[in-house]
């Protein structure tokens, strides 16, 4: 537990935010396995995201191996 704590520490509170979201849709029928339609579906429910956000967002969901390279 530590350890993932450590590595969440390492991100802002966007990054976890949308990387948070991200992942809640690629988890749910309608966008399963399709990063790119839940990457529009975020900047559709959160227009504040820029793509430098989701890019960060997606690097944190490759460190927690939650993403694939």
């Amino acid at each position: 537990m530590s350890k993932l704590l450590n590595e969440l520490n390492k991100w802002d509170i966007t990054a976890l935010e949308v990387g948070a979201t991200i992942d809640k849709l690629l988890r749910s029928s309608e966008y399963r396995n399709d990063l790119n339609g839940a990457i529009d579906r975020v900047k559709f429910l959160k227009p504040w995201v820029t793509d430098n956000d989701i890019d960060r967002a997606l690097k944190l969901l490759k460190s927690l191996s939650i993403l694939r390279a």
